[in-house]
């Protein structure tokens, strides 16, 4: 995993502090230090060279022709075409997932 500018804590004596994600329990984060020239190594790692692209922007779930490719796809597999979807202002949402009428409350 990349190691974010806001996950970096510290620079000293030649060694860059940094937060970590524990593995074991989510909630609880821990820091770590390393010295600069890993961390410079282990960063740079992340850094793709010019004209390369990230894996999760190409192919299907790409935006560029995503529509098409995901038609061309349900076809071949014969599935349906996806149920459009259902737009409702926020009185009515409110009104049928919690039952409470937002309108009956004005000032």
């Amino acid at each position: 995993m990349a190691i974010s500018n806001h996950r970096s804590t510290g620079l000293d004596d030649g060694a860059v502090t940094f937060r970590l994600r524990d593995s074991q329990n989510a909630k609880v984060g821990r820091s770590t230090s390393l010295p600069a020239e890993i961390f410079i190594d282990r960063f740079l790692s992340h850094v793709l060279p010019s004209g390369f692209k990230r894996i999760r922007h190409c192919g299907l779930p790409a935006n560029r022709h995503k529509t098409k490719k995901l038609a061309a796809c349900r076809a071949l597999f014969g599935l349906p075409a996806p149920l459009p979807a259902v737009l409702e202002s926020v009185a009515d949402f409110t009104t049928r997932v919690a039952r409470v009428d937002i309108t009956r409350y004005h000032h």
